[in-house]
């Protein structure tokens, strides 16, 4: 294939691939090593028009369309007013083109090149309700404004997309889930070098266990968050945006997956040890640390000043009902807690189907009291607590109208000194 130029400046977004450069540069950015993605939008409702987007630029879809394509004013994030009309407006526009497939204005996906395998791949967000017919449409909309067109294959990624796709079996290439991770056995996420203790803790044991910027953590899987810890090594392979390794590459800290990294000897007699580790794009580098490594790191690490202590009032010693508190509440509830109230005074924002569904209050409230209740021990001997909340919005299968529910994934002790909370604008929010 000849091109005319072997580059271009790309700006932050182009609607065809045209030098051998292209792709790079509009993937440049990203947080993945082994992989280089860049996000498309196809424009349903202006004849399928195509956006390749600059991962620079746009780091989700919905940013894109809101300033770029509907002229809307740039928000400041930081900025708590701003801020929440941004993610009304987020959490609108995803139950319209994600949770739904009728009457869709785009279709949202992500174009992958997979460096183990040489996949190239179009995928689409593992929430989205996206059908067989669009995926299609998706593919051949995408792939003529692409050089390369017969390099590319469609793979869904849930269950629930490799039953709509087979409808469209014959019709356009496709690959498996696992395709691109085939035959691999280490995959490099976060490039960075880090120290600590090397041990095993199982997934399902994390939300108990001890962990702090000591430890070398390996899991058997990938779970949906990981306190601060030195580095991570998941015996699954993890999704390029997993949360932990979204977390991993804002902390600096290392994260790969490897394929049985407890019985490889590379690491095997590590396990127990105080090591160093360095994940780079090809390989990764693990040995023994020697002390006078160990205390050059720790003086870096917890040696820089003063330990940030989060904004706590720890005259709070009972329960607050969430519907009287707001963000303000923050030192007093916590910042999840805090933003709970949103939801209790606007139900529709959590169960946010085609049109609106409104529960009644009381049930939510009901629902988020019998579950913290027994967790919180009478005879508590600080004159304060608090705890950190993780919870997800899912998609109630039982539901057809595409309605969603709150799951409160887990609950442990929330430290009063916390050195890995960024001082920036979240701890505002």
């Amino acid at each position: 294939m000849r091109y005319p130029l072997p580059s271009r400046d790309v700006g932050d977004r182009l609607r065809h691939l045209r030098t051998p450069n292209d792709f790079a540069a509009l993937s440049a950015g990203g947080t993945a090593l082994a992989e280089q993605v860049v996000k498309v939008i196809v424009d349903i409702a202006r004849g399928d028009a195509l956006h390749l987007l600059g991962t620079r630029d746009w780091a989700l879809h919905y940013t894109f369309i809101r300033e770029a394509i509907d002229k809307a004013q740039r928000l400041n994030l930081c900025d708590a007013t701003q801020n929440a009309v941004f993610h009304q407006g987020w959490i609108d526009f995803s139950a319209k083109e994600y949770f739904v497939t009728e009457d869709r204005h785009y279709l949202l996906g992500t174009l992958a090149k997979h460096a183990g395998t040489q996949l190239q791949t179009l995928e689409f967000a593992v929430g989205d309700a996206i059908n067989g017919a669009q995926m299609k449409q998706a593919f051949f909309a995408t792939t003529k404004n692409l050089p390369d067109t017969q390099a590319w294959t469609v793979r869904p990624q849930t269950p629930g997309q490799v039953a709509a796709i087979r409808a469209t079996e014959g019709q356009l290439p496709m690959v498996g889930p696992n395709a691109p991770f085939r035959g691999q056995t280490y995959q490099p996420l976060t490039a960075a070098i880090g120290f600590g203790v090397l041990r095993f803790v199982p997934a399902t044991d994390l939300a108990q266990a001890t962990l702090d910027p000591r430890t070398i953590l390996i899991t058997d899987d990938v779970p949906n968050d990981i306190s601060l810890v030195g580095g991570l090594i998941t015996e699954s392979f993890q999704a390029p945006l997993a949360h932990v390794n979204v977390l991993s590459k804002g902390r600096g800290t290392p994260n790969m997956g490897f394929r049985n990294a407890r019985q490889n000897p590379r690491l095997t007699p590590l396990v127990g040890k105080p090591v160093r580790i360095e994940v780079r794009a090809d390989d990764f580098d693990i040995r023994l640390a020697t002390a006078a490594e160990l205390d050059e790191q720790w003086a870096k690490q917890f040696g820089g000043g003063a330990l940030i202590e989060a904004r706590i009032d720890k005259s709070i010693r009972k329960l607050l009902p969430l519907s009287a508190v707001g963000c303000v509440d923050l030192p007093r509830v916590g910042a999840k807690a805090a933003q709970l109230y949103l939801w209790l005074r606007d139900p529709s924002v959590l169960y946010r189907s085609r049109s609106t569904f409104s529960p009644e209050q009381p049930v939510m409230l009901n629902v988020i009291s019998a579950h913290f209740r027994p967790l919180i021990d009478p005879q508590q001997k600080q004159p304060w607590f608090a705890m950190e909340v993780e919870f997800k919005l899912m998609l109630n299968p039982q539901d057809p109208n595409g309605a969603k529910r709150l799951v409160i994934k887990q609950t442990r002790p929330y430290s009063v000194v916390r050195p890995d909370i960024p001082a920036d604008c979240r701890e505002r929010l």
